[in-house]
């Protein structure tokens, strides 16, 4: 199975790559950083998943199913989850304005439910995680993060194969392997499926990953 596909839509234009870029440096924004007591809480009461997501979205989240008898991964509660080796990045997930929406509403042809900056930072990894209420990300890069960044996919090692996936859970890397890695380029829309166990890696901490991603549902 390829869990990611290119897609023939159109570039962003340079005129709003440089209203994004401005609007990031205007932004009011909270970082997000997954190895501290602090933002496991923020996610436990729902405070900053989604900055400025609809409540009705929230609570969604806030409902998804969960048994830690079952479970893949570590509830983000859980300090189990925060045993990575590599330093794990921060990363700030932040709503778009009226031009950027526009914009991609006339431009893109998918069934979007929501549209993001994201801008990865400070680290070399995001953990191999499953996202939650979207299928697809449909994701735009502007800054890769550094020369040879990859995204990952996963599956179980064949003991732990009879766990279930469950969002806003922390997978070990001990319980899973990596079956394809993909270097994204700048400039390019590009779908992945985020039901599939995913991660970025090899990131500059020193570096800025920014997209402009896109929820997309089946």
């Amino acid at each position: 199975m390829n869990y990611i596909e290119y897609k023939d839509f159109p570039s962003i234009p340079q005129w709003l790559e440089d209203h994004i870029r401005k609007f990031i440096d205007n932004a009011k924004i909270r970082p997000v950083q997954i190895d501290n007591e602090e933002y496991r809480q923020s996610l436990i009461e729902k405070a900053d998943l989604w900055i400025d997501a609809d409540q009705d979205i929230l609570d969604v989240i806030a409902e998804v199913e969960y048994n830690e008898e079952d479970t893949l991964g570590y509830h983000f509660k859980d300090p189990r989850a925060y045993g990575y080796q590599q330093q794990l990045a921060k990363f700030d997930f932040i709503s778009v304005d009226k031009i950027i929406e526009d914009w991609v509403y006339a431009n893109i042809p998918d069934k979007i439910i929501g549209i993001n900056l994201q801008i990865m930072y400070g680290g070399i990894l995001v953990t191999p995680h499953v996202d939650e209420v979207r299928h697809y990300a449909l994701n735009y890069l502007f800054d890769t993060g550094g020369d040879a960044v990859e995204t990952l996919f996963y599956e179980p090692l064949e003991e732990f194969k009879h766990l279930r996936l469950y969002p806003r859970t922390l997978i070990p890397l001990e319980r899973i392997k990596v079956i394809q890695a993909e270097v994204i380029p700048t400039g390019v829309w590009h779908r992945i499926n985020v039901e599939a166990v995913h991660a970025v890696d090899k990131l500059d901490p020193n570096k800025k990953r920014i997209s402009l991603s896109l929820s997309v549902l089946k």
